[in-house]
């Protein structure tokens, strides 16, 4: 996928929270606070962007870096356009252009999450441990993974 192909990836501002925090509710049955999402376009170390596809949202980032790690912390693709390569379009984007300065990369997943966990191991991630009841609402084991350059 290239940006010739209607592709863009925009930094986040608070003007853009409604429609990011509608797609978290549409992907997430815990969604994240409006206010979480707020936290995370004020903090100067966070790395929120958005995608488009022919200039609509369809999808999300949120991550930070402390030191030579990088914890990815939202990641979301609207699920109409799910299994078309976006997830790992928008994830690639991030680790090879926005936060190329780390070494490991980590996040959490929903044990349950076959297709995000699929993503994540065809990238290259790898298991690495499991947290029992991380999740809530319903309550579900997360699976921490990690990439390395």
């Amino acid at each position: 996928m290239k940006a010739d192909l209607g592709i863009a990836l925009r930094s986040m501002k608070q003007s853009d929270l409604f429609e990011v925090h509608e797609i978290e509710k549409e992907c997430f049955p815990s969604a994240w606070s409006m206010k979480a999402f707020e936290e995370a376009v004020e903090s100067l170390e966070s790395v929120v962007l958005y995608m488009l596809c022919n200039d609509a949202m369809i999808g999300y980032f949120v991550g930070f870096g402390v030191e030579d790690e990088y914890n990815i912390y939202n990641i979301a693709i609207k699920p109409k356009y799910h299994r078309r390569g976006f997830g790992w379009f928008l994830l690639n984007q991030v680790i090879e252009n926005h936060c190329k300065r780390y070494d490991k990369y980590f996040l959490e997943v929903r044990k349950s999450n076959k297709e995000a966990i699929g993503l994540y191991y065809k990238y290259g991630f790898r298991y690495v441990y499991e947290r029992r009841g991380y999740y809530t609402d319903p309550i579900e084991d997360a699976l921490i993974m990690r990439y390395d350059i």
